[in-house]
């Protein structure tokens, strides 16, 4: 295999799910709360977080995942090589159950900067994770599915594009013995569209998105503790254009009504503009 710099690509997974809280504290939202500007944040967030380990680098070839999905090296890999793994975990904590199911398939490829066959410089990301949280009173569960393909821009890998889709379904109810009493859902599809990332130099940082759309469509269901049936709340979309520090300008259409926001993806804050 022809040499290449020691620098690898982190595959932008959803093992930040990890991070997700889905407690028995937390409360399903009525109808009457939401509005634009609260879930358009919660759309940009949801992409963020399914992307926040972001592509970095350490001193090792490698693409780096955590928890139960395994180190590969890519040294001593090949191209279209496939690299499959399998995520099933449960836990007990008090009266509260923690899963994680998912399925892994990420494929190395030489079609990015290089293009030459024999040098790995692009993969391949097909992911699915679910985390689920069950327990007294409640049962949420947060599930993310990945496609995309990330090819490098520059020989020293400090730029890579991204392309391909993204869905998140966010999901949190009350129950009463079998019964559920009320939930809400958000589920959004992310289309990406020639995205472009900064990768860092060091693995303390996540990287940036920096130019490239986002298209998605949002659909909220929910149902109140005093409703009889389900309702679709309302149907969102629009456009996210990534910026420089962190920041999506958002186009979110809902009816016939049109908000533009600037949204920062690391600390949550939210302007309209």
């Amino acid at each position: 295999m022809k040499h290449f710099y020691k620098i690898i690509f982190t595959a932008l997974i959803a093992v930040t799910l990890l991070h997700v809280s889905c407690k028995k504290s937390d409360n399903v939202a009525p109808t009457k709360e939401l509005n634009t500007a609260d879930i358009s944040k919660r759309i940009a967030l949801n992409l963020y977080r399914s992307l926040s380990t972001g592509v970095t680098a350490t001193g090792s070839n490698g693409v780096k995942t955590s928890g139960a999905r395994t180190v590969v090296t890519m040294d001593a890999n090949t191209c279209g090589q496939v690299a499959t793994t399998l995520t099933n975990t449960s836990a007990v904590n008090g009266d509260t159950t923690t899963s994680y199911a998912g399925r892994r398939v990420f494929t190395y490829k030489c079609d990015g900067f290089f293009h030459d066959g024999v040098t790995l410089d692009a993969y391949n990301l097909i992911d699915t994770l679910t985390k689920t949280q069950k327990g007294a009173g409640f049962n949420n569960s947060y599930s993310i599915a990945l496609n995309y393909n990330v090819k490098s821009l520059e020989a020293d890998y400090s730029k890579v594009s991204v392309n391909g889709f993204t869905s998140t379904t966010e999901y949190n109810s009350k129950v009463s013995g079998t019964a559920v009493t009320s939930f809400n859902k958000i589920a959004t599809g992310y289309t990406w569209d020639n995205i472009t990332a900064n990768r860092t130099p060091n693995d303390a940082e996540k990287a940036t998105f920096v130019s490239g759309r986002v298209q998605f469509v949002t659909n909220i269901t929910a149902k109140e503790a005093d409703a009889t049936t389900e309702s679709t709340v309302i149907v969102y979309n629009g456009t996210m254009d990534f910026m420089p520090g962190n920041l999506v300008k958002m186009i979110v259409n809902v009816g016939t009504a049109t908000k533009t926001y600037m949204i920062n993806l690391v600390t949550g804050e939210l302007t309209a503009i």
